[in-house]
């Protein structure tokens, strides 16, 4: 029965795995870089947010997983000239991603979790002001 039960667990940590190659597939398309937004942000990321996956309430796991689908589907569906429209529109994304997948429904422990995982990589100015604005519209 262990067996199993590991088998199963490995099998659904590497499905939800290869959702984050999506990100490895577009670096290959637009080769941005090691510092470009398909790796150092979307992978980085994506697969951050699998393996912490358990730090959150059932309730916050629905939500990693529709906001990751939400972003992954945001890029799939639009053409990009270059790197930098790319990053541009993908961080553009997140605020509304977050906002659809019911951030503002998230417990506090979730939250905290969250912040916990991205805070310590809030570099860019845009960020914040999008993550103030994020907050602000759940009141």
């Amino acid at each position: 029965m262990r067996f199993w039960v590991i088998i199963l667990f490995l099998l659904n940590m590497s499905a939800q795995a290869s959702e984050c190659d999506f990100y490895q597939k577009l670096e290959s398309e637009y080769q941005c870089h090691s510092k470009g937004y398909p790796i150092n942000f979307g992978y980085k990321y994506c697969i951050q947010f699998i393996n912490k996956k358990k730090s959150f309430s059932l309730e916050g796991q629905q939500w990693l997983a529709n906001t990751r689908e939400c972003l992954i589907n945001e890029l799939k569906n639009t053409g990009f000239n270059n790197c930098k429209e790319l990053r541009d529109f993908a961080f553009e994304s997140h605020g509304p991603c977050y906002e659809q997948a019911g951030f503002c429904s998230l417990s506090k422990k979730d939250r905290k979790e969250l912040y916990k995982m991205i805070l310590p990589n809030f570099w860019r100015v845009s960020l914040i002001f999008d993550g103030l604005s994020l907050l602000r519209s759940c009141d």
